[in-house]
């Protein structure tokens, strides 16, 4: 079996470095994905991006008709996965049929902790300020139309930390290409707000309909902090949305928190998850609002914040960095 891993393992290698064959590999990645499809699930009315939630609803639907998109696509991967490669594929299904509000706890902590490093840096830029009765800035990028990281309190640490500092008045703005409804804006406004009041601190919250690919309408260094949690796996282009990130922060002291799917890197041993990620990344992409598995984001990140190698992250107290695999999820950093 290692033999076998390590077989494949070379075989992708190679593969990458002929552009006909890796045509073809597409091609038959699309088409073994269409065999999987019926033609039921497709024309059924569950053939959508979320789940059925109404339970009066779901009463009157066959089983088929009560999954959603993601779980149709990803559920020949789990059978498969049970009867040819066990655990292995089985945790793929897994991967690719996760909802989009609730992750792993060791995931939800890294965001709300990321989330807090990343505000906190920011603090003593703006207290230095001598206008300090503007609102602590704060950008999410990608929040979703369900504003998850709001609503699953994953601020909390962040606000009580900037509370012990001394910052009272916080204003978070939501960009993302999909508007949330405005009952999900009130929840998310209510559950911020919620965790604030007791710590004499405000926070207004506002969402407005953009992409960060694009220059939006913010002035330059207008945030203290730009935040975003697997968001830059789903955009077209990674270096155009760090370009903006980088011209909204402020230029002296302001902080950019992520946490990200990334791809597995070379030296990295984890040959089977890279062809994982490989195989099943057009998939994604479908199931996942074009989420990509295989992205070198902490390169790009480096490339456009001038940080020349990955090692500069350790000569810097603003600065951390740290790549992590959680239980059922992709590699994340």
């Amino acid at each position: 079996m290692a033999e076998m891993q390590y077989f494949e393992g070379e075989k992708l290698a190679f593969m990458k470095n002929d552009s006909h064959f890796r045509k073809r590999l597409s091609i038959a990645r699309m088409l073994l994905y269409c065999v999987f499809i019926t033609s039921e699930a497709v024309r059924s009315a569950s053939f959508s991006m979320t789940p059925k939630n109404d339970d009066n609803e779901v009463a009157l639907r066959s089983p088929l008709s009560q999954l959603s998109r993601r779980q149709i696509l990803a559920s020949p991967f789990a059978i498969g996965g049970a009867i040819a490669y066990g655990k292995s594929l089985s945790d793929v299904a897994k991967k690719i049929s996760r909802g989009d509000l609730e992750y792993p706890p060791a995931h939800e902590k890294r965001v709300e902790s990321t989330i807090a490093n990343a505000m906190v840096a920011a603090v003593p830029s703006f207290l230095s300020e001598k206008n300090t009765n503007r609102p602590f800035r704060v950008l999410e990028i990608g929040i979703g139309d369900n504003c998850r990281v709001s609503r699953r309190g994953l601020y909390d640490e962040a606000f009580e930390e900037l509370s012990k500092r001394g910052v009272s008045n916080i204003a978070l703005t939501g960009l993302d290409i999909v508007v949330p409804k405005s009952n999900v804006m009130a929840q998310a406004e209510n559950r911020l707000n919620k965790n604030s009041s007791g710590k004499q601190m405000k926070v207004n919250f506002d969402v407005l309909e953009g992409s960060i690919e694009s220059k939006s309408t913010f002035s330059n260094g207008w945030f203290d902090c730009v935040v975003c949690a697997l968001t830059l796996c789903s955009v077209d282009n990674q270096v155009a949305a760090l370009e903006e990130v980088k011209r909204v922060l402020r230029p002296n002291g302001g902080t950019f928190g992520f946490v990200e799917h990334v791809a597995v890197n070379i030296e990295e041993p984890y040959r089977i998850l890279n062809l994982q990620q490989q195989v099943f990344d057009p998939l994604q992409q479908v199931v996942a609002h074009n989420c990509h598995l295989h992205r070198y984001t902490g390169d790009n990140i480096l490339k456009v914040f001038s940080i020349q190698k990955e090692e500069d992250y350790a000569l810097s107290s603003r600065l951390s960095y740290e790549r992590f695999l959680v239980d059922d999820m992709w590699p994340v950093s």
